[in-house]
């Protein structure tokens, strides 16, 4: 029995390795998409991540424990994987079985590499992971920000091309919004609001007059959030990278893929 135990957790680990290199996720400027290879290989910072990287209320209300936001340093790593690995995954307990302690467990060894290779290529470029931090200094929520090109024409974002095309009037540089997560302790509390404001204020600073992001199309609470924001769907897109889910299965998460919408807020002048 004990055997037989072991050989289906041995399974069930390699299969996970598929499940969480599905799609590469933000890209950076030109000539960074190479970097961006290596270092996004897991959906971790990316909105096509699992649904529940976004709960918040209808109507937030002020922040009770205030919050800092600030860019994300190496030494923030292992809090802010355990944060998007809980944000994005969920949670288990005992009473789940060893096999969804196993998952676990590789997806945080995972986020946590692909967090510290991603900061590590910020400087000079045009990309920022950005971190809400309480006052006593607790990590409660994250997000990324990074430019792509966007492709006009099909409406969407091309994450790993590194070089502009030669058509410009079909491809342009566009600053895209990614990977929103907030501590379930501390949702409920405008934190998310915060986070958005302050990619918001980034890509002005970078000169650009509108910001994007994709979301799951059965993500009513994101979508419905992202609207209050003044967020509005500009399209849709089944093909290349997309939005997923997280299926829990009584042992192990199962991550599926769905349809994702593209929104867009332009600045006011």
């Amino acid at each position: 029995m004990e055997g037989r135990l072991l050989l289906l957790l041995s399974v069930l680990v390699r299969e996970t390795a598929g499940w969480i290199n599905s799609a590469p996720p933000a890209g950076i400027h030109a000539n960074q998409a190479a970097a961006a290879a290596e270092v996004f290989r897991v959906n971790i910072l990316l909105t096509s991540l699992p649904l529940p990287a976004l709960n918040v209320a209808a109507h937030p209300s002020p922040v009770d424990t205030p919050a800092t936001i600030r860019r994300a340093t190496v030494s923030d790593a292992q809090r802010l994987a355990e944060l998007c690995t809980d944000a994005f995954y969920g949670s288990h307990s005992f009473a789940d079985g060893p096999v969804i302690f196993a998952q676990r467990a590789q997806i945080y060894q995972r986020v946590e590499a692909q967090i510290r290779r991603r900061i590590a290529i910020e400087k000079g470029r045009e990309c920022r992971l950005l971190v809400a931090a309480t006052a006593s200094g607790e990590l409660c929520g994250c997000c990324d920000i990074a430019v792509h090109l966007f492709d006009r024409r099909e409406t969407r974002f091309e994450l790993m091309v590194d070089q502009m095309p030669n058509d410009h009037q079909r491809y342009a540089w566009r600053p895209y919004v990614a990977s929103l997560a907030v501590r379930e302790a501390d949702r409920r509390k405008g934190i998310a609001r915060l986070l958005m404001k302050e990619a918001e204020r980034t890509a002005r600073r970078w000169g650009y007059r509108e910001l994007m992001l994709e979301v799951a199309y059965c993500n009513e609470q994101a979508l419905a959030f992202y609207r209050r924001l003044g967020y509005q769907i500009r399209g849709s897109d089944v093909s290349g990278t997309g939005a997923t889910i997280v299926e829990r299965r009584p042992f192990h998460w199962n991550v599926l893929p769905v349809e994702k919408f593209l929104m867009r807020k332009r600045f006011l002048l």
